[in-house]
């Protein structure tokens, strides 16, 4: 019987006894590894889930006991000072060269709020308030398979304050006129983005495809 095996049987169980877990077999070795792990402890000789192991199953699939991908969580800053917008070009992959806007994962644990600022911040040189504005779905596609699955969480920018840095490690950043940005090499996605901004939308769906790591446009 495998780790993956025995932790689904505590997972789905709540608390199981040796016997009840092992079928008969030897499982110590395995039983011995969870808990080095941190992942199970034993209570009243009942094997459970740790804190840490409850955390970590939220990640299981509860029929086939492997680790389930989830979508990254980013945030999105959007700034605009009168016709302009404030576009970041990036300068690593994925992505490289693509303009979009300040953006960054959800770091665990940090509130939403918070992050945008910081992200703003690191990457801009701006110190700002933001206002929540919406969430941006987006699947990314490569030859039929989904390589990127992103929700992103846009804010504006507003009240900011500071000296634009114009260049970081992640990516240039330059105030673009919103009439132009189309004429530069865009996400696929940014003119959608700025509906929520534009439009007053909450929630956009959308999906991207990508052919040896470029985008492809579609209607």
């Amino acid at each position: 019987m495998t780790t993956k095996e025995i932790l689904l049987k505590i997972i789905h169980g709540k608390e199981v006894g040796y016997n009840e877990l092992s079928n008969g077999e030897d499982i110590t070795k395995q039983i011995n590894e969870l808990e080095n792990q941190g992942l199970i402890k034993k209570i009243n000789e009942k094997y459970q889930l740790t804190t840490k192991g409850k955390s970590e199953s939220t990640y299981i699939d509860g029929l086939t006991g492997k680790i389930k991908k989830q979508p990254m969580d980013a945030v999105v800053i959007i700034a605009k000072d009168g016709e302009k917008i404030l576009m970041q070009q990036r300068q690593r992959e994925p992505f490289h060269g693509y303009w979009g806007f300040p953006s960054g994962k959800h770091d665990y644990g940090m509130k939403m709020k918070e992050m945008a600022q910081k992200e703003f911040y690191d990457e801009t040189g701006l110190t700002t308030e933001v206002e929540y504005k919406g969430l941006t779905t987006i699947r990314t596609y490569e030859n039929g398979e989904i390589i990127f699955h992103h929700n992103l969480h846009i804010f504006q920018a507003k009240n900011w304050t500071g000296e634009l840095i114009e260049k970081t490690r992640e990516g240039i950043n330059k105030w673009i006129p919103e009439q132009e940005i189309n004429k530069i090499k865009i996400f696929p996605d940014i003119l959608q983005i700025l509906k929520i901004i534009n439009e007053n939308l909450n929630y956009i769906e959308m999906d991207r495809y990508q052919k040896n790591g470029e985008f492809i446009w579609k209607q």
